[in-house]
């Protein structure tokens, strides 16, 4: 019995590597120049870049989340305690802030890349105004920010980053 385990193990494992090394293989050129040389079957492809962004004084975490919306679903009004940022990866959705500082959007993915020369500026969409993002769109959510979130007709799947603030949390430690 271990080693039927063992052996299914082994197999599931090396199929996922072959996904992945075929998933690799189908990066484009492009990719690869603009990561500045990888090697083959290795490419980076920017998703966005959101500058400047207001981090935390005190220590916090990061949680990543995929949040995937069917259409015409929401998230009722809720408060942001620390600062949302939302990736747009399929579909659309649409904001409204009830109160606290405005959402700020980027628009166009990496087609808004910013460099250290030139700064993208974010559309911003306070209290009482409703903003919709589209892929390759970001949102950042200010720390005090309320709003809802609404799904498009066609839905919509975020990559949301949030910082939370670590009461009485101490700093990363030190190697």
């Amino acid at each position: 019995m271990h080693r039927l385990v063992l052996l299914l193990g082994t197999l599931v494992t090396l199929g996922l590597a072959g996904s992945v090394a075929a998933f690799a293989q189908e990066a484009t050129p492009a990719a690869e120049d603009e990561a500045g040389g990888l090697p083959p079957g290795v490419a980076i492809v920017p998703v966005t870049q959101i500058a400047p962004v207001e981090l935390p004084g005190e220590p916090a975490a990061l949680a990543v989340y995929r949040l995937i919306m069917e259409p015409g679903s929401a998230i009722p009004t809720h408060p942001h305690p620390g600062t949302e940022i939302v990736v747009v990866e399929a579909g659309s959705a649409s904001y409204l802030t009830e109160e606290g500082p405005a959402i700020q959007v980027v628009r166009g993915g990496t087609a808004a890349m910013a460099t250290p020369e030139a700064a993208v500026t974010p559309e911003t969409a306070g209290p009482g105004t409703e903003v919709t993002t589209a892929v390759g769109d970001s949102a950042i959510f200010p720390a005090g920010n309320v709003s809802d979130t609404r799904a498009g007709d066609e839905g919509v799947t975020l990559l949301i980053f949030e910082l939370i603030v670590a009461e009485g949390a101490e700093g990363t430690p030190e190697a």
